[in-house]
């Protein structure tokens, strides 16, 4: 699930036991499968982004926060894996019931509904096949143009979602159903520069001993950068990729290759990295693409790769690897 959100700025909110008000908005949730652990409360609102930790006890937590406009909550467990989103404005009482496996909103139809989607292609979800899942939020788009739902699974679940194709997605949904807060919130990812020409010389990234350092291209071939944001529960998709850059390696002498992290699981990303045995340098970016060290680059959300010559000049950005070994050939 894609998750464009800038992790720098917290803001910790008290859970009062008032019921909320205009001014506010209220989470109460009671999960029976689930015991005692600290959730993370993620979302963006109209001054910045909020971020706070709630106790959950015996499956029961409650969360007041503010948001003018419609916004979208996420929800991270103690690992700061995302267990699941929803959205959330001032004036509502939300709450939150069933099983982590089968969650059970009420407060308004549109989280049930947005739930129900995600449920029904979960599988697919946790393990990348985003052929799959896109494919679906596409038909769901093209059936519902008037269901703000449209707009959240593009928004929110869709892989492609600075391709030309979400664009044209976005301009199916009707206006009704696609609220100015919503598009405000995550205008940055359809705002992406397919023609970013940033150079990488000059580029500082912060390597396995948490030190910023140099990075230098490949000044007889090519450098490649490959961003990504695998969680522990989508890691099949990381692993392939690793695989074929392997290869790619194999078959280009002159290719440099270095991949940076862009999520702040820095559990999952050292684990990720131990086992890999490759011969390139780690790199992570800790406050995900809007990171100081990357965020000239305009890097997106998901697996992300850009392609430079040796004088550190972009030939490619983008999603695909197909298109990085067209390149490459050229």
């Amino acid at each position: 699930m894609q998750k464009n959100i800038i992790y720098s700025l917290l803001i910790f909110l008290m859970a009062g036991l008032c019921s909320c008000s205009s001014k506010d908005f209220k989470v109460e949730g009671n999960l029976s499968d689930k015991g005692r652990q600290n959730l993370r409360f993620v979302y963006a609102y109209n001054e910045g982004v909020s971020s706070t930790w709630i106790p959950m006890v015996e499956g029961k937590f409650e969360l007041k926060g503010a948001s003018e406009e419609m916004t979208v909550v996420y929800v991270f467990n103690s690992k700061m894996f995302q267990i699941f989103h929803f959205v959330a404005q001032n004036g509502e009482n939300i709450e939150i019931g069933g099983t982590m496996g089968d969650l059970k909103f009420e407060g308004n139809d549109i989280n049930q509904r947005w739930y129900e989607f995600i449920k029904k292609y979960d599988a697919d979800f946790k393990n990348g096949n985003t052929d799959v899942t896109d494919k679906a939020i596409e038909d769901y788009i093209n059936a519902n143009p008037n269901d703000v739902v449209s707009t959240l699974l593009l928004i929110c679940d869709y892989s492609k979602i600075s391709s030309t194709k979400a664009k044209e997605l976005l301009e199916k949904i009707n206006v009704e159903a696609k609220p100015e807060s919503l598009l405000k919130l995550y205008d940055n990812s359809f705002a992406f520069k397919e023609d970013n020409t940033a150079s990488l010389k000059g580029l500082k990234l912060r390597n396995t001993k948490d030190s910023l350092v140099n990075f230098e291209v490949e000044k007889k071939g090519h450098t490649l950068l490959y961003f990504w944001d695998e969680e522990a529960d989508k890691m099949k998709t990381h692993k392939g990729v690793i695989t074929r850059l392997k290869a790619l390696k194999k078959d280009n002498e002159n290719l440099k290759i270095a991949d940076v992290f862009t999520n702040p699981d820095t559990v999952q990303w050292y684990k990720a990295t131990r086992l890999d045995s490759v011969k390139w340098e780690h790199y992570k970016a800790l406050c995900g693409t809007m990171d100081k060290s990357i965020q000239h680059l305009d890097v997106r959300v998901g697996n992300f790769f850009i392609l430079a010559d040796s004088l550190g000049n972009q030939i490619y950005r983008g999603h695909s690897l197909d298109e990085v070994e067209k390149a490459l050939k050229k």
